[in-house]
């Protein structure tokens, strides 16, 4: 589900020293501070807007991925 992997991906920005906390995470992604624990523990459907999808594109991050599953987290050749 959605919540699993948006949690591999905060270890693993956490683990590759681009953020430091999940307020940098939601502020990094473009997603509400205040309702990361509900997409985390998918009580929320993730919405992709402009904002954020240009964030992940930055970062390299695969949306087929975070969204589906499918592919790797990161588009080829890009890891944060």
């Amino acid at each position: 589900m959605i919540g699993e992997r948006l949690q591999i991906l905060f270890d693993k920005l956490i683990e590759t020293g681009v953020i430091s906390s999940k307020k940098d995470f939601s502020d990094v992604l473009g997603i509400d501070y205040g309702s990361l624990s509900k997409y985390f523990n998918n009580k929320v459907n993730l919405s992709i807007n402009n904002l954020n999808y240009s964030n992940y594109k930055k970062l390299g991050i695969n949306i087929d991925w975070l969204l589906t599953g499918e592919g790797e987290m990161f588009k080829q050749g890009k890891e944060a």
